[in-house]
């Protein structure tokens, strides 16, 4: 059985909705850039971000890394995880092409809704998950 949300809901999702569409295009239009001292030196390693009914998930491709040697910092609209790749070396070869990632990483989100509460963070098979719950004001009834 469905029911006809009241006007006032309805605008508060449209509101919600606006806020979101205008943070998305403020990411594309200026994504955030790293310092020119750091960007040759520094790795962006791949990620996804997914959001449910209740938290954000930041999933990032991390081969190699010990949880341990993961650093975040976090914020209502920021969150930064840094760390180092292993350093490979050729145990008596010389590398002809070197394509895995070695030395620092860092990750950058401008997170587009508000969070609650501390993230949690875990390692499996060379991927880091970190689960941000979100902000009551955010969630949603249902999946999507």
């Amino acid at each position: 059985m469905s029911r006809t949300p009241d006007p006032s809901e309805l605008e508060h999702l449209f509101e919600r909705k606006k806020r979101n569409d205008e943070r998305l295009k403020e990411l594309l239009e200026h994504p955030p850039k790293p310092d020119s001292a750091s960007e040759r030196s520094t790795i962006y390693p791949d990620f996804d971000i997914l959001q449910s009914a209740h938290e954000l998930l930041l999933a990032i491709n991390l081969p190699g890394v010990l949880p341990n040697g993961v650093n975040l910092e976090w914020n209502d609209h920021h969150f930064r995880v840094t760390g180092s790749f292993p350093q490979h070396s050729g145990d008596g070869f010389r590398f002809l092409h070197q394509g895995r990632p070695s030395g620092d990483f860092a990750c950058d989100f401008a997170l587009p809704v508000k969070t609650s509460g501390p993230p949690e963070m875990h390692m499996e098979h060379g991927i880091l998950q970190i689960r941000i719950p979100l902000d009551p004001s955010e969630a949603t009834d249902s999946e999507t």
